[in-house]
């Protein structure tokens, strides 16, 4: 709370911030209709915005209109002597320029305004990165929700087993952007922050080019524009379920999956135009957060489930997977004089989420829990200096906070405690032990190494043995952007920032030992010695992980600071994008002074052991070049150098942890490495749009990445014991060619498809990759790889497909004298992908927690998946009560209920079904042994339902806005 405080403080002194891609600008010039001549000291308005954005033409009849926010606006023209003219709909796109050009007509008498409907232009003329959009619109009948459900449809972006990927680039290569606010954990290199599709404007994907401004980030950036209050008043509320459904009439049970929310915007005080609002909210309930297709039970499994666990798994429905979650969001804007706009917003969300592990299927109440929460929060000022120059100033802040362990214990580390050890598997070593009789479950309290120790007896069941909680919060104290159209040909923009981020890590590896007693000293650990932790300390008395801002295993503090100026050249034929950054990254922490002897030669890690780390500093250009041709074709190619810094969890460890695990080897564990460099990406590519007919466009980009100083884990040779760590030694080649397809509204259909090909090659997919390697290191025998191999997120082919069907107002045909159809529409979204690669293995036994090594049969992942196709629907009518605009839907995922593999499957079949090792002679002998009730416990493992997608699910919708 205290941080909080602070870093709002700081914020109302600075007021402010830089916005990453929220606004865009209107250009155009205005002519008259009689001589084609333009028009001098004409005036444009953008209506309906709580500010006055607006223009005079130049003596040629051009205007420019800047900082213009994103979202759909009418935009209206008018000149003395002539009528006016207000062209509605115009969509606004951030960082590039709508064209908005009028022809005015002599007026002699008193008339209204000319209203002209604008049609999007299907080519966008300044484009020179590969960018894609998705507007509430599309967002609103599309049967997906979310900004990263949308973002997965586009071309270059890869969806493997719901984590995102774009381009070849490892999953922490993208970075996620709220109004101006990254939301990306750079602890660990992702995004958890969820918004209601309500709060959603418009979300722009950048796949490749994106401009020196953009940094930290390699491989894309998803931009979210949230709506914000306008002069007038707006709400909506809307409830979506599947508790009306009955495997009877829509062949899928109800999942439990309930959400609600709601959304209010206008101004902040009845009958004033100046400071406005836009508050919107999600409540998030899952039964089974996550369904999988092939969910089965068995007669012979009623005495090892519970009675309700064996009811759910009946229905199809995974127990122990619940999701309870909350999220909203909040924006204020305030046009404080013509020349100063003021606004503030607030993302936030938390859940509380159980996990089904198939291991643990006859032991769900140990299977782990996580809880979560994150915030961020910015202010911002923008002053125009003139008509054609502003800069704004901003201050944000991100917080993000996590915890997972025993679904029991979860954060009583006290509880975990086992003198009597932690239960193991059953006797196939299949499953984890659950509690096997009905004798109660006590506290004992008992002395044990001189220290009173409690912990419980009576329960069999193997607890979830690790427990782990992180902090990672970051303030930025000033965002500078200024923006400068210093001709009609040049808009010049620079800018700066600073990160000072807080770290906070607590991983218990084994607390089942806790009952040894508290962390003393060095040469006292008690129950902690398999801690890695800086910035919380374990409060033995009072039984809680607390804060630490002293000792050696303190918070860590990294400073993240970067600078960028760009021009954007706009000439008829030509369009330029050119651009340069610079970005500082200090890790700011000690690092080993000689890893060959990490203890100088005894058993103590002293200061004389410890260096100060190593600052970067980079510079990476970026140039990007568009050839509008005419105004249906454009050619674009760009090129870059982007960096970023490694996920920071990978440069830090605690150090008593250091201290004691660096001398004896043993388990698996890499430590932190404060020193490495920023990793590297040059990329090319070339691409262009041409627009066909009247109403589609066809979008086709080449491209080339070349990656490297990715991190990977290594051993380290040392006395007394090598020790695993991470290194810049990954590197590899990233290709491929996108397409995509918009076929604007034609009647009553629309169409939007996409296709990626790629090939995405490198020494490791992620810094784990081979930690088997490094663990079992043996110089000349186990090497990491010299050469590159298909990465696992390598997805050769993938297709999208989503036509929209759709009657407007008194449309569609009659029935009993009225028209049904009137204001509905069904829109079918298609997926298809080839499969992820795996390395082929001969036939091994891959089920079992004892599970023996693999011995390929082939090159590392020189073997492909099968492929997976989905059909989604969403059909929905609209309709008016009471003053209100309703609108009610059905939404259905695999229509079809096909059973799509995830990835990896076995790697000795290349099938989710089976490894095919009980029809092996080891895998006979498995069967004699344990009999028939093994070889059903077998299988039921090995078919576990994470080895499948969703099956059908059938939900209902019901919106209410006005």
């Amino acid at each position: 709370m205290t941080r909080w405080i602070i870093a709002l403080v700081a914020m109302s002194f600075l007021s402010a911030s830089a916005m990453a891609g929220v606004t865009g600008k209107i250009a155009g010039q205005i002519v008259d209709k009689d001589d084609g001549g333009g028009l001098p000291g004409a005036n444009v308005v953008v209506l309906g915005l709580h500010s006055v954005f607006g223009a005079i033409s130049d003596p040629e009849g051009n205007f420019v209109i800047l900082n213009v926010p994103a979202g759909t606006f009418d935009v209206k023209c008018s000149f003395i002597g002539y009528r006016d003219v207000v062209l509605k709909g115009i969509k606004v796109l951030p960082d590039l320029t709508t064209e908005v050009d009028f022809v005015l007509a002599e007026q002699a008498l008193e008339a209204e305004a000319i209203e002209v409907v604008a049609v999007r232009p299907l080519v966008q003329k300044d484009k020179t990165a590969s960018m894609r959009l998705v507007t509430s619109e599309e967002l609103e009948y599309i049967p997906v929700r979310g900004y990263a459900a949308a973002t997965s449809l586009q071309a270059g972006v890869t969806n493997r087993n719901g984590t995102l990927y774009i381009r070849g680039g490892r999953f922490s290569e993208v970075d996620y952007i709220v109004d101006g606010v990254s939301q990306k954990n750079l602890q660990f290199g992702s995004s958890t922050t969820a918004l209601s599709n309500g709060a959603i404007d418009q979300v722009s994907v950048i796949v490749g080019g994106f401009e020196a401004e953009y940094g930290r980030v390699m491989s894309g950036v998803v931009k979210v524009v949230t709506r914000e209050g306008g002069q007038n008043y707006s709400g909506s509320v809307e409830h979506i379920t599947d508790e009306m459904n009955d495997r009877s009439w829509t062949g899928a049970p109800s999942y439990g999956y309930n959400t609600t929310e709601a959304t209010l915007g206008g101004p902040l005080i009845p009958g004033t135009n100046g400071l406005s609002f836009f508050v919107s909210g999600d409540r998030v309930n899952r039964l089974d957060r996550s369904p999988r297709w092939g969910v089965e039970v068995h007669e012979w499994e009623k005495d090892l489930l519970s009675e309700e666990e064996y009811d759910l798994l009946s229905e199809g429905i995974l127990p122990h997977y619940t999701l309870d979650s909350w999220s909203w969001q909040g924006k204020l804007s305030y046009r404080l004089s013509d020349e100063i706009d003021l606004k503030a917003g607030l993302v936030g969300s938390k859940n509380d989420r159980l996990s089904y592990s198939h291991t643990y299927r006859y032991n769900l109440r140990h299977a782990p829990r996580a809880k979560g929460n994150n915030y961020s929060a910015f202010a911002r000022v923008t002053y125009t200096m003139g008509a054609k120059t502003f800069f704004t100033l901003q201050t944000s802040l991100f917080d993000q906070n996590f915890k997972a362990g025993d679904g029991v214990h979860f954060d009583n580390l006290h509880d975990y405690a086992r003198p009597q050890g932690n239960p193991l598997y059953d006797a196939e070593s299949l499953f984890a032990r659950g509690d096997i009789d009905s004798t109660e479950i006590t506290q004992t309290t008992e002395t044990i190494n001189d220290r009173s120790i409690t912990y419980f007896e009576g329960d069999e069941g193997r607890i979830y043995n690790s427990f782990e909680q992180s902090s990672s919060f970051y303030l930025t104290p000033i965002d500078f952007d200024l923006t400068s159209q210093v001709s009609r040909n040049h808009q010049v923009k620079l800018g700066f920032d600073v990160q000072m981020h807080r770290l906070r890590y607590y991983r218990h590896l084994v607390p089942s030992l806790i009952f040894r007693g508290p962390f003393v000293s060095a040469d006292d650990r008690g129950g902690f010695q398999d801690v890695n932790r800086y910035g919380y300390d374990y409060n033995w008395d009072q039984q809680v992980i607390e804060p630490l801002d002293s000792t050696r295993d303190a918070l860590k503090e990294p400073i993240l600071a970067s600078f960028y100026v760009q021009d954007k050249m706009e000439y008829d034929g030509l369009i330029i994008n050119a651009g340069v950054r610079y970005d500082y990254l200090n890790a700011s922490t000690d690092v080993l002074a000689n890893e060959a002897v990490p203890l100088g030669g005894d058993s103590t890690l002293d200061p004389s052991d410890l260096a100060g780390n190593s600052v970067y500093h980079k510079i990476s250009p970026r140039l990007g070049v568009g050839f509008p041709v005419t105004d249906k074709t454009v050619f674009h190619m760009n090129y870059g150098i982007f960096y970023q810094q490694p996920k920071l969890e990978d440069l830090y460890v605690g150090l008593d942890y250091l201290e004691y695990k660096a001398p004896l080897g043993g388990y698996y564990f890499a430590f932190g490495n404060p020193n490495l460099n920023p990793e590297k990406t040059t990329a090319y590519e070339v691409g262009v749009v041409q627009q066909v007919g009247d109403h589609a466009s066809v979008d086709v980009t080449a491209y080339y990445k070349a990656v490297e100083n990715l991190v990977q884990v290594t051993t380290i040779p040392s006395d007394p014991a090598a020790f695993a760590s991470f290194r810049n030694t990954d590197y590899g080649t990233i290709k491929g060619l996108d397409f995509g397809l918009i076929m604007r509204r034609t009647g009553r259909t629309t169409a939007r498809v996409s296709y990626s090909l790629a090939y995405a090659t490198g020494t490791g997919s992620s810094p784990q990759t081979q930690r088997r390697i490094a663990w079992t290191f043996q110089p000349g025998v186990t090497e990491p790889p010299k050469t590159t191999s298909p990465l696992a997120f390598d997805q050769r082919h993938k297709i999208s497909a989503s036509i929209d069907y759709r009657f407007v107002d008194k449309d569609g045909p009659r029935f009993l004298g009225g028209q049904p159809l009137s204001n509905a529409g069904i829109n079918v979204l298609f997926t298809a992908g080839s499969g992820f690669p795996y390395t082929p293995t001969f036939t091994f036994n891959e089920v079992t927690t004892g599970a023996s090594a693999s011995r390929p049969s082939g090159p590392v992942n020189s073997s492909y998946g099968p492929w997976t196709f989905r059909t989604d629907v969403k059909a929905n009518k609209r309709f008016k009560i009471i003053g209100l605009q309703g609108d009610i839907y059905v939404w259905v995922l695999n229509l079809l209920n096909r059973a799509n593999a995830t990835s990896p499957v076995y790697s000795s079949t290349g099938s989710p079904m089976t490894s095919g090792w009980l029809n092996t002679d080891e895998g006979r002998k498995f069967v004699e042994r344990f009999g028939q009730i093994g070889e059903d416990k077998y299988k039921l493992k090995e078919k576990s339902p994470f080895n499948f997608g969703t099956p059908r699910q059938v939900r209902f919708g019901l919106a209410l806005s006005f």
